[in-house]
This record gives C-alpha cells, structure tokens and sequence, in this order.
C-alpha cells in the first residue's frame, strides 16, 4: 500500500514503507482515499473517494431493496452522514469517516 508523506501541512512524497515514515514523525495518508492530492501541494479532501462510498451504498435505497426497513433507515443515516462531510471535518487529513452498516462491509 503506497502513502503520502506529509509534513507541516504538505505532502512531500510517496512511500510504501510505513514503518520508516511513522517512526521519523511524519503523518502518512492512504494515495487511496487521497487520489486527488499531488505532491508539493497541502492534501484535498478526497471528494471522489467519499463519492464512491455513496455509490457502492446507491442500491439500499431502491424501493424494491430485500432489506428490513431497519437496515434501510441505517443505510440512510450512513449516506446522510456521508454527504454531511467535509462539513463536519474541518482537516483534509483528519476526517473521521462514518462507519458503514455490517451488511454494506460483509463484516458479521
């Protein structure tokens, strides 16, 4: 898995070694969830990646859904939440991601 380094604000390149980078006090950020940043410039909120969350949960609002009804009013608080971002996050680095309902992840 490959990160941004970034330091005083900025990201200052791209590593796939971890452990390294933590221990010399840099922050790290997935190039994942960060797409859209460049090096040499501070982090953008990742737009897209939040985009592709709302995607991937588009389905549980269908009317014709095999989902109890409160399963689909989770997946609308998750969605919510979602769409609520960057404004409940002030940090392009320090979002704090809504946590998806178990039967989105596949997690028992």
């Amino acid at each position: 898995m490959s990160v941004f380094i970034v330091s005083s604000g900025v990201i200052i390149g791209v590593s796939s070694n971890v452990p390294d980078i933590m221990a010399s006090g840099e922050t790290t950020i997935s190039t994942t969830v960060y797409a859209e940043s460049t090096v040499g410039a501070a982090p953008v909120w990742p737009r897209q990646y939040r985009t592709s969350l709302l995607a991937a949960s588009d389905w549980t609002q269908l009317p014709d859904v095999a989902l109890t009804s409160d399963q689909v009013s989770t997946a609308k608080t998750y969605r919510a939440a979602l769409r609520d971002l960057p404004a409940t996050d002030t940090s392009a680095v320090e979002i704090t991601w809504p946590t998806a309902p178990t039967f989105l992840t596949g997690a028992a």
